[in-house]
């Protein structure tokens, strides 16, 4: 697993849901039959029932930067919650990835790619944002881990 940098420590994240994000019986499964399937039901099989013991405040939640296939990204969400992370914050992530969040109880807070922008140029990007959003949130609305978006990061408003 790629080296993980705990910067934040999302705690309220976990605070707010203490067995994190309930896994709604009906997200599909884009990887069944698969060996990151597997991966899955091995984690999911293995996670406590019910509230979950208190855990150190610096594994409860990561800065990730999610690898650029799904396989990967997956695998690293299941030894992050086998280490006892509740919560990541990401860029943007697909179906199969927030499916896979979903299904191990972990929160993804995830940005939109704006960062350190002038605030002179955030109306030339206000299209892309919007559009961006819009695409996130519907994709957001069938995952029960998909819970916060940062819009902005570092701009001087």
């Amino acid at each position: 697993m790629r080296a993980l940098l705990l910067l934040a420590v999302l705690a309220s994240v976990a605070q707010a849901q203490p067995g994190g994000p309930a896994a709604p019986a009906s997200v599909p499964d884009s990887t069944e039959g698969s060996a990151e399937a597997d991966t899955l039901a091995a984690v999911v099989g293995a996670l406590p029932r019910g509230p979950h013991v208190p855990m150190p405040a610096s594994l409860a939640g990561v800065v990730w930067g999610a690898p650029e296939t799904d396989a990967e990204a997956i695998a690293d969400l299941a030894q992050m919650r086998r280490a006892g992370v509740r919560a990541v914050r990401t860029g943007l992530v697909t179906e199969a990835v927030l499916g896979a969040a979903d299904r191990l109880g972990i929160a993804v807070v995830q940005e939109l790619p704006i960062a350190d922008v002038p605030a002179s140029r955030l109306a030339v990007l206000l299209p892309m944002a919007d559009s961006l959003l819009s695409l996130a949130l519907d994709r957001a609305s069938r995952h029960a881990s998909a819970r916060v978006f940062i819009l902005a990061r570092g701009v001087d408003t």
